[in-house]
């Protein structure tokens, strides 16, 4: 069953932070990622399980999984299921920190 698509709203930032970065060289490779991106979004969505599970000692970080986006294999799509939802949380390039960008402050 197919499930929603919730794009939280750091997802949102990251998804322009990678538009425009991308663009700067290409604004039509920087078009095809956001598409890329949405057809990943509804690849989870129909298939949720297909990300790997994000290993982490943070509880709040147990469920999170990631899955790369479809023709940028370095660009990490981080979600969890919800409910009858995928939630988007973040969509990182992979060369950066992400342990640290995905740990809870505190």
């Amino acid at each position: 069953m197919k499930q929603r698509v919730v794009i939280r709203p750091a997802a949102h930032a990251d998804l322009l932070d990678h538009y425009v970065f991308i663009g700067l060289d290409s604004p039509r490779m920087a078009e095809r990622f956001m598409l890329a991106a949405q057809d990943t979004f509804q690849v989870l969505a129909e298939m949720p399980d297909i990300g790997t599970r994000w290993l982490s000692d943070h509880a709040a970080l147990q469920d999170v999984r990631y899955y790369h986006v479809e023709d940028f294999p370095n660009h990490l799509v981080f979600y969890r299921k919800v409910a009858d939802a995928v939630e988007v949380l973040h969509v990182f390039h992979g060369a950066r920190n992400i342990d640290d960008l995905l740990t809870p402050e505190g």
